[in-house]
């Protein structure tokens, strides 16, 4: 496959390269909440297209965490596509230790080179989940725009942040500090994994992605979308006092997943705050 020539993606491969071998290390209670979510929504695209009969391609599938939740809800026949090669043997043996019986094909690319080269696979992919990625692909929504073939695929983007960080960025930032500093003090063996030194003084660059146009561009071709915004918590009282919080302000939130299905009787929620 041939090397990426964007220099975002350039920088951002050398980022997650420093950081996979700890990457997601102390984060089992933060999973716990997101699965929950995760699911969820997962359930819904699969009663628009049913996961055993489906072909999955997890963009940036990192360690595997959207795939191998998408492996359990049902789902056969995954592709994992990433950067770094350590990452897709960690989200292989993620998914095939949970999932025995599912197919587990794994390619090395950036999504720009693999859609031009991989027209063939493309063809055939009937579900791509897009989990903390599209905010690391330049003109994201016209690369999703080149992939939403009328009739036949559809998408789940998620974790994906808000441009602006959202309506009531302040408040997003302390809730999200006070939530990491209590995840450290409750479960100690997090505090190595939080910055691991294998990255110090590395960075990564991140673009922004608005969720309305990729709505529109989902829309245009024919999709049945819905979106919300949210955010996510290492530990359940911050989980907790955010959904109270979301009573008073709906629009509470610094991430935004977006669903688009085909499948008759699905009806599109637009703009969709949960």
């Amino acid at each position: 496959m041939s090397q990426p020539d964007s220099l975002v993606v350039r920088e951002n491969t050398g980022f997650y390269r420093a950081l996979a071998a700890e990457y997601d290390l102390g984060r089992e209670y933060f999973y716990r909440h997101e699965r929950r979510r995760i699911a969820a929504d997962l359930h819904w695209l699969a009663g628009c297209q049913p996961l055993a009969e489906a072909q999955i391609l997890d963009v940036g599938c990192g360690t595997g965490f959207y795939a191998e939740i998408a492996a359990g809800l049902g789902a056969h026949h995954l592709h994992c596509l990433d950067l770094d090669e350590a990452f897709l043997a960690a989200a292989r043996a993620r998914i095939l230790s949970a999932n025995p019986r599912a197919r587990v094909e794994c390619h090395l690319a950036d999504l720009a080179s693999f859609a031009a080269e991989r027209a063939d696979l493309l063809s055939r992919i009937d579900i791509y989940l897009m989990g903390s990625v599209l905010q690391y692909v330049p003109a994201a929504a016209a690369q999703v725009a080149a992939l939403a073939v009328p009739g036949r695929a559809g998408f789940y983007i998620s974790s994906t942040r808000l441009p602006g960080g959202g309506r009531y960025p302040r408040l997003e930032k302390l809730l999200a500090r006070l939530d990491y500093l209590a995840h450290r003090l409750v479960h100690p063996a997090s505090r190595a994994a939080a910055r691991p030194a294998a990255v110090a003084g590395a960075a990564k660059v991140t673009l922004e992605v608005d969720p309305a146009q990729l709505n529109q561009v989902l829309a245009a071709a024919g999709l049945q979308t819905r979106w919300y915004c949210y955010s996510a918590f290492h530990t359940a009282l911050f989980n907790w006092l955010h959904g109270v919080l979301r009573r008073v302000w709906p629009t509470l939130g610094s991430h935004f997943t977006l669903l688009a299905a085909r499948g008759a009787g699905v009806h599109s929620k637009g703009e969709r705050w949960h």
